[in-house]
């Protein structure tokens, strides 16, 4: 049972193509005729509780159980309870709380997982599986200090009173920052460390793609104004606002600004998080070229320079059809261009692999 269906789907079909899997596209009922499943929560305990769909509790040989520290301990337990085969929970914040006990849902001893991978195992493995962190601390004055009578300076005081307001009343802590309080100075020292010290893009110049989580989408607006104040170079483009109702970040947008055609919406949160790893469309081409120039190790080097002109085509047009292949810039190789370099054995391969990457 997956967290995310769809996503866990397109995967099991990616590494699985020839297992008959549940659900395909339209499918309502359960079919019993499969080898892999996959459901959420919610959906399979609809399936136990309806009678007229009878699955055994013997039916399956192995569940999975993702992110098995949410949502598992109370109606939907019902699920693990009813089916009594092998069940492996996957989980990275397992807890030993009285009602929420992880460790005793999967019959492990508290704090003894079956097995355990931990942080620093990701960090050190060669490669890395994870890339460890640095925690960089900015704090103002007024963070430290918060805001009273004792920090207000005496011209501000007089300020204040001939406006009515009563000095004893003013008493925030700094951790009321964007909460109760509005401090602009803290927001822009903020900006303006994060761009000196920040990790840079190639040019060495633009900070890398980053995330910024605000308090509100008020305190978003105002991080995104004092960028386009103190880098008025950029109009506008340094930094963009992302919310959930945002009429202009949509899927597609993203799918631009990431170059990658097939992601969905929350495959790119997940990327900006750290959480997974998305591959942009030249990125892609670019690893199926060298997959497939390394298991053809006999090729010769007008084969070689057709395929580097074939891979520059495809990320820059970002897509391809057969009667290109005849025609320039490829018949600058040859005047009868793929026809002319490669055999039909191996045009048929060039083909099954450019229509892979151009779908």
């Amino acid at each position: 049972m997956a967290k995310a269906p769809e996503n866990f789907a397109e995967t099991v079909k990616e590494h699985l193509p020839h297992e008959p899997r549940w659900p395909n596209v339209g499918e309502k009922l359960i079919a019993q005729d499969r080898r892999i499943y996959v459901s959420t929560y919610p959906t399979m305990l609809n399936i136990i509780r309806d009678e007229s769909q009878q699955l055994s509790p013997h039916f399956f040989d192995f569940i999975v159980v993702d992110e098995s520290h949410r949502s598992i301990y109370n109606t939907y337990k019902e699920v693990l309870d009813y089916f009594k085969t092998i069940t492996l929970g996957l989980t990275a914040t397992p807890t030993d709380i009285i009602d929420h006990n992880t460790f005793q849902l999967f019959h492990c001893e508290d704090g003894l997982p079956t097995f355990a991978y931990t942080f620093e195992e990701a960090v050190n493995n060669v490669p890395g599986y994870l890339c460890s962190f640095q925690v960089m601390k900015i704090q103002t004055r007024f963070q430290m200090e918060g805001i009273s009578k004792r920090t207000i300076s005496l011209e501000d005081q007089k300020k204040l009173l001939l406006e009515g307001k009563e000095l004893e009343e003013i008493n925030f802590e700094g951790s009321q920052l964007e909460k109760q309080v509005i401090n602009k100075g803290t927001n822009a020292l903020i900006v303006k460390e994060f761009m000196e010290e920040c990790i840079k893009d190639g040019s060495g110049v633009l900070p890398g793609k980053t995330i910024f989580f605000c308090s509100s989408k008020a305190h978003a607006r105002r991080i995104e104004e004092i960028f386009d104040k103190l880098f008025p170079q950029y109009k506008g483009e340094l930094a963009e606002l992302l919310h959930a109702e945002h009429p202009q970040i949509t899927e597609d947008l993203l799918r631009q600004v990431y170059k990658n055609r097939k992601a969905r919406f929350i495959q790119f949160i997940r990327h900006i998080l750290g959480i997974e790893i998305l591959k942009s469309f030249p990125e892609t081409v670019s690893e199926a070229f060298d997959q497939f120039i390394g298991q053809h190790t006999n090729l010769s080097s007008r084969q070689l320079e057709f395929l580097n002109l074939l891979k520059g085509f495809i990320i820059e047009r970002e897509k391809i059809e057969k009667k290109d292949l005849i025609n320039a810039p490829f018949t600058v190789i040859h005047p009868q261009g793929i026809r002319g370099v490669f055999s039909p054995a191996e045009i048929n391969e060039i083909l099954q692999l450019t229509e892979r990457l151009a779908a």
